[in-house]
Parts: C-alpha cells; structure tokens; sequence
C-alpha cells in the first residue's frame, strides 16, 4: 500500500475507531425506527465526513448509515430544482442563472422595435392584437378584423401561418379543424400585404419554413416562435436567419430550453409570458414571472393574456401585467364573441379590446415616471389643504406673541398664504404692529 493511500486513509481508520459505539448505537436505534439523539446523528456524519475526505463523494454515501442518507434532501435531476432542494444548492444555482442571464444580456439589447415602436423599458407598452384562429379560414374576415385592430387602438397584429400537413399528423383530432382554417400561400400573401399598408406592426407566428419564407418574402416586421417550437433549435435558427425580433413564448417550457434558444438569436429578442387553456384562470397568470424574466434575461417581456374574454378582469389584466414589468401585451379578439367561433374564449370583442387599450393607457399615465412628484396639480392641491399660522384668540397692538395665542389651520386659498406651522419660532417673541383678530393669518407685516 503506497504512502498516499495510508496517509489518506488514517484520518477514517482512527475516527471509526473512536466514535465506533456511537455509531453503532445510533445505526442500530435507527433500525428500530427509534428517533436517533442529535448529539449521535452529529457523531455520524463526522464518521460519514471523514470517510468522505478518503474516498470521495461515492464513499462518503458508502460509510454514512442508511438513517444519515435518508435525511438529506432529496435533490432531482434534470430541469428545475426539486421541491426540497436545500437552501446552498438553489441559491447556487440561481447564482448561475443570474450569471447566465447577465451573459445573454450581453448578446441581446433591452429594447427592440417592432415596425416602427420602440419596445422596452422607457417606452409605452406595446399593445399586439392577436388573430390566431379566429379568422376561421376566411381571406374576408382576416381583412375585416386587420381593420378592427387599428380602430381598437392595437400597434401591432399578428397572424398565425401554417400548413396543416406540416403541423399535425393525419389521424389527429384537430386535423380537420385545421384543414379548415388554413388558408392557401396566395391568400396570406393578399392578407400580409394589406396589413403592411394599414400602418400596423405585422408579426408572424409562423409554424413551418414554407410559412415563415411567405412571411419573410412579404415583409413581417418581427417573429414569435410558439411553445411547442422552443425546442425545436433548427426551426429557431431559420427564424433568426430572417433578421427581425424575435419574441419568444415561454409557457410550460423549461428554463434551460430559453436559455439555448436565446443563445441561437444574436439580435433583438423579448420573452413572453402566459399559455392557453381555453380559458386560462386567473390563478395561472404568475404576473411575478414576468419580473423574474426580466431580471434574469435584460431584455423585453411581454404578457400573453389568455384570461376569459367575457370577465371583467380581461379588461384589466394587461394593466396589471404593466405594474409588473410588462413592456408588450398580446390579446386574442374576435369579431363577434357571440358567434362562438375558434379561440373566442380568451377573445375579447372589438369595443372591449378598445377599452382595455385606454384602461391600460390610463395605467402608463397613472404610473409616473419615479419621480418625486412635483406637478402643478399637487402643488395646487397642497396650496389649498395646507395649515397656516393664525391667531388662535384676539392679540391686541403691542403684545409680545406666545405659542397659546396661535393655531394652526386651513385658511381660504384665495387669501395669501402666512407662516407655515414649522415657522412658528419666526414669530413667538415678537410684537404685534396692530390687533390681530381671531383666525387671521399672521404674515410678516403684522409683527414688528
């Protein structure tokens, strides 16, 4: 046996030695499922430490008792930590994600535009009304609702391009609703040229490469790459190749799946947050996720609001998602909600989405700038509800003015303003030119 070997192995061979009745107490409690002494379980896993120095992490498991290795945490693999991931682990991890997050910040700018919108913080949030379906394979209805969204106040449409062969096998259950609703290579083209007139930002949730060349050829201001293609790195390398934004959707799809597709974009990128479920409940929203991206990545996020489109929350939801950090809001309308056509659970009518842009434009006025406030509004306000110095009782000509004889108290606005209260020592101790009557404002001409 070689010097290394035994000099490592001394430390053990004489801890054991030493603490060996411990540890077999302690083991032999533990089978009797006794509760095991916290002075015996600090014993054994000094044991267990030790044999951990000489042999490594595998031998540290090896000499550490059953009872020893089943009170530590269980830790899963894979992505995502465990519910009961210990303390040093996670923060550590979160650690390197912070990192990471910091070395993709490097690669991708905080803001990005879509047409001509800047987007990021700063700038107004970006209200993206979303077709989807509800175009219901119908080149006329596509027009009619691109010219819904500019009157409802959207900056942006986007359309959802596709070839049902390419999405879905023959024998799924949607093939023949999306055979339905797909519409043919000339008639998107008819509707992506229309929309570049309308003076909106086009985008494009392409789902293949014949679609996503179509909306390259036709000039599609930015790209959003859907959940179900987040892990799908060829297809996000084609969307990157096209030179545009790209919004990516981050609903149900592990961490380490963004990670990898922003490192396949070096431009302008912006992580949405939200999924569909037809409706999705209110408990599902997670607004703080959307703070949490944004601290992590540096880069825009948005809110893709699947909230019922008949509640009442639909209509504030976005304005909600703006106080956390939302800097682009997609909603889903339609036509005609009553018509219970595709996706118009999450829709909202045309009136509707118009009234949850001003309630949202209200919410960008509401916020401020961070700022103390200084407007001329506030100051007006505390001109008019503002204490002064008054003359709490009659002070004749002559007297030397106490703090009994004043009081502090609103007085008429029109009037011109006295002393304010933390100014009472200019006056206590002077004399009073001429009588001062009961509630009058004491300014300084009236003190000698």
């Amino acid at each position: 046996m070689s010097g290394r070997i035994v000099l490592t192995l001394v430390p053990l061979l004489l801890t054991r030695i030493w603490w060996e009745p411990e540890v077999a107490l302690a083991c032999s409690m533990a089978q009797r499922n006794e509760p095991v002494p916290e002075s015996l379980v600090f014993v054994t896993v000094k044991v267990a430490a030790a044999a951990g120095a000489a042999h490594g992490r595998a031998a540290r498991r090896m000499a550490a008792p059953a009872f020893i290795v089943s009170r530590r945490p269980r830790v899963w693999a894979g992505r995502g930590a465990g519910v009961n991931e210990p303390r040093g682990r996670a923060r550590r991890r979160d650690a390197r994600c912070r990192r990471r997050g910091r070395f993709l910040a490097q690669m991708h700018p905080a803001s990005l535009e879509l047409g001509t919108r800047p987007v990021g913080d700063g700038h107004p949030c970006f209200v993206l009304a979303e077709v989807a379906s509800a175009h219901e394979g119908e080149v006329d209805r596509a027009l009619r609702m691109l010219e819904a969204a500019f009157k409802m106040g959207a900056d942006g449409i986007k359309f959802q391009l596709f070839r049902s062969d390419l999405l879905v096998v023959h024998r799924h259950p949607m093939r023949k609703e999306f055979d339905q609703i797909e519409l043919s290579e000339k008639e998107w083209r008819k509707v992506l040229r229309e929309a570049r007139g309308s003076g909106l930002a086009v985008l494009v949730e392409a789902f293949d490469a014949p679609s996503l060349a179509v909306a390259e050829e036709e000039g599609a201001d930015a790209y959003k790459v859907h959940t179900t293609d987040m892990e799908n790195p060829d297809f996000i390398r084609k969307v990157a190749e096209a030179r545009r934004p790209v919004l990516f959707a981050t609903g149900g799809v592990p961490e380490a799946a963004v990670r990898e597709a922003l490192d396949l974009v070096d431009g302008p990128v912006a992580l949405l947050h939200g999924f569909q479920t037809f409706p999705t409940p209110v408990e599902e929203i997670r607004y703080r996720e959307l703070t949490a991206w944004k601290e992590r990545y540096r880069v825009p996020v948005g809110f893709l609001d699947h909230t019922d489109g008949g509640s009442a929350f639909a209509l504030v939801a976005p304005a909600l998602a703006l106080a956390h950090g939302a800097n682009l809001v997609e909603k889903h309308f339609t036509l005609d909600r009553s018509e219970k056509g595709f996706d118009y659970q999450s829709s909202l009518n045309p009136e509707d989405f118009y009234r949850m842009v001003e309630l949202l434009r209200q919410a960008e006025r509401a916020a401020g700038d961070g700022a103390p406030a200084d407007s001329e509004a506030a100051r007006k306000y505390h001109r008019r509800m503002a204490r002064n110095i008054v003359a709490g009782t009659l002070i004749p000509r002559g007297e030397v003015l106490s703090a009994p004889m004043l009081a502090f108290k609103r007085t008429d606005e029109r009037s011109e303003p006295g002393y304010a209260p933390s100014e009472a020592h200019r006056v206590i101790g002077r004399r009073a030119r001429r009588p001062i009557q009961a509630d009058e404002t004491i300014r300084e001409e009236m003190l000698e």
